[in-house]
């Protein structure tokens, strides 16, 4: 998800995000590799144990909640007043000090069995969303004997 265009100076998909949120005084670090383009993550089965690390730039330290729900693949992160309300998995409050990295953050999010988008946020103590990030789950092909992609 780093930057704002991808290897072919095309715009990435930025999934309803604003690009000021990466640059926000308060930000999600997911810590993962990513898979191809379009799976952020293979189509998690069983429970996925994912680890958020939260980074802060603000002048005080800061307390919030990480919040996940799944979604529709490709639908944009919704306007904070319409997050999800129902299949929301929430960890337990992070404290944030300015201009360190936390320890992760565990969510334990549920398998899904088709193409799907995770919404990533997390709250401050006004329960305002103050970091949002969203990772995509698809299915993920096999590379052909040359290493590369089969085509659909």
């Amino acid at each position: 998800m780093a930057g704002l265009l991808d290897a072919h100076r095309n715009p990435k998909d930025w999934g309803g995000l604003d690009p000021k949120d990466v640059n926000a005084d308060t930000v999600l670090v997911l810590d993962l590799v990513p898979r191809p383009a379009g799976a952020d993550l293979a189509l998690p089965t069983g429970p996925l144990a994912l680890q958020v690390h939260v980074s802060h730039h603000g002048p005080r330290p800061v307390q919030v909640r990480l919040s996940a729900a799944w979604t529709v693949a490709g639908r944009p992160f919704p306007p904070d007043a319409s997050l999800p309300a129902q299949g929301v998995i929430e960890s337990k409050p992070m404290d944030v000090m300015p201009f360190a990295l936390t320890a992760p953050g565990r969510l334990n999010v549920p398998g899904v069995s088709t193409a799907s988008r995770l919404l990533l946020w997390a709250t401050d103590e006004r329960h305002r969303v103050v970091a949002r990030a969203f990772l995509d789950a698809a299915e993920v092909e096999p590379p052909n004997r040359r290493g590369s992609r089969l085509s659909g």
